[in-house]
């Protein structure tokens, strides 16, 4: 009876224990992190600054009249495009025919007595031949001629000067461009030289003016020796851009009280796309990187080690891929080591994530 009451208690005991152990949980599976993926891709990719400039005239003239007296006609309308000797004023020529007339009359005058002058010279070189006159009577005549042809030299110059200012009564545009506002109007008195009638602006081309950092001009002068260079403007007003743009001039130093350098680049503006004055946003492209591989600025993560990526392995989880990055382009990052062409990397939802983490691509 012991026996059998102590193989029961044994029995109990151990129906016991086995009931009160139960099955380990199945591990738990975290869900994947949802993440926006970008592949890389190589791409050629142009290094370009971006600059304030100014638009200014290629060529700008002030109109000065070149003789003196007053204004009969003004012969064109304000902000009229204008050719090259289109006529812009008439000044009363009145005064300067009569001189023309005089210079003329003069001229006529000195002529006829060189020719009386001349044939006594020569009648008076004969008789001194035959020693019927003294030779300082001969030297006398013959020295008279002389003056006189050098007279008529000066008078022939006063007649071409007179003739040139009855030209100068036509005032014409020296250049082809657009014309200002009229500074003078018929009737006014203007003074040769002196009183500025309109200012004409060549705005076909035209001139962008823009500075560079001086840091950046060897890589201009670079570009500048390779022929490489390409500029585009674009009107800070509207937003409208033209490119094609032909950097002409580089200055001969750089501006020690801003550390920056002077250039103008040349654009073809024959339909007014750009007028002097206007502000604009100048793109200078300096080189360009074949092959680069860019990621976007948001993908890049600055920790302890340096800059790295989350990138998709092949099992659709997160790895964390150490890299070295270059200069940042227009929002994208040149990546020059640890990554390769057709990997994905993680460019938002990367805050969630760890090494390892499964991942689930959504749409940007």
């Amino acid at each position: 009876m012991r026996s059998l009451s102590a193989m029961l208690i044994i029995t109990l005991i151990g129906t016991l224990a086995g009931g009160c152990e139960r099955p380990a949980p199945p591990a738990s599976i975290l869900p994947p992190v949802p993440v926006v993926l970008r592949s890389v891709t190589a791409e050629e990719v142009p290094v370009a600054v971006e600059e304030v400039g100014r638009v200014e005239a290629s060529n700008s003239v002030t109109v000065l009249p070149r003789i003196g007296g007053q204004i009969l006609t003004r012969h064109f309308v304000e902000g009229q495009a204008v050719a090259a000797g289109d006529l812009l004023y008439s000044v009363d020529p009145a005064p300067f025919e009569a001189r023309l007339r005089s210079a003329e009359a003069e001229l006529a005058k000195t002529r006829v007595q060189l020719i009386y002058a001349q044939d006594e010279a020569d009648r008076y070189a004969e008789l001194e031949t035959k020693r019927t006159v003294s030779r300082s009577l001969a030297e006398q005549m013959t020295n008279a001629a002389m003056v006189l042809r050098e007279t008529i030299n000066a008078q022939e110059a006063e007649l071409e000067q007179a003739r040139l200012n009855l030209e100068y009564c036509e005032i014409r545009s020296p250049i082809a461009g657009r014309s200002g506002a009229w500074l003078a109007n018929a009737g006014a008195f203007v003074e040769a030289y002196r009183t500025p009638l309109v200012v004409v602006n060549q705005i076909d081309p035209i001139h962008v003016v823009f500075s560079l950092p001086e840091a950046r001009l060897p890589e201009l002068l670079d570009a500048v020796n390779a022929r490489r260079l390409d500029v585009t403007a674009t009107i800070t007003a509207d937003g409208r851009s033209r490119g094609d743009g032909e950097v002409h001039f580089i200055d001969n130093q750089v501006d020690p009280a801003t550390g920056t350098i002077r250039l103008k680049a040349r654009f073809a503006n024959p339909d007014a796309f750009f007028w002097p004055g206007q502000f604009v946003r100048v793109r200078l492209v300096l080189r360009t990187i074949p092959g680069a591989l860019l990621v976007p600025d948001e993908a890049i993560s600055q920790g302890a080690k340096g800059a790295a990526v989350f990138v998709a392995d092949a099992n659709g989880q997160a790895e964390l891929r150490p890299v070295r990055t270059a200069e940042s382009l227009e929002g994208r990052t040149r990546v020059t080591e640890g990554l390769s062409p057709g990997e994905s990397v993680v460019v938002e939802g990367q805050n969630k994530l760890k090494p390892g983490t499964p991942i689930k691509a959504v749409t940007w």
